[in-house]
């Protein structure tokens, strides 16, 4: 029988100072928001990443330069396609 992982957070309502549970490849896109803000972006191959923060709804976005390969906690609503060069990232909801 497989052993299945406990989570301790189960029952703890979740805040942006948790832990992220859920994490998904990042679609970058020009024109799309996130499907949620982010917690936290973990980036594979470092690289200049163009984004928009949280509450940031539309707008020409902010470019984070040289991103090092890592784990960020970043609350970010868009990752832009057209200038991010930073590769194999992960949204951490």
């Amino acid at each position: 029988m497989p052993v299945v992982a406990s989570d301790p957070f189960t029952n703890v309502t979740d805040r942006s100072s948790l832990p992220g549970g859920v994490g998904v490849a990042v679609t970058k896109h020009d024109t799309d928001d996130l499907p949620y803000v982010t917690k936290q972006l973990y980036v594979g191959v470092a690289g200049d990443i163009k984004v928009n923060f949280g509450s940031q709804i539309g707008g020409s976005g902010v470019v984070l330069k040289a991103v090092p390969v890592g784990l960020h906690n970043l609350r970010l609503s868009r990752i832009f396609s057209t200038g991010t060069a930073a590769t194999d990232m992960v949204a951490i909801y």
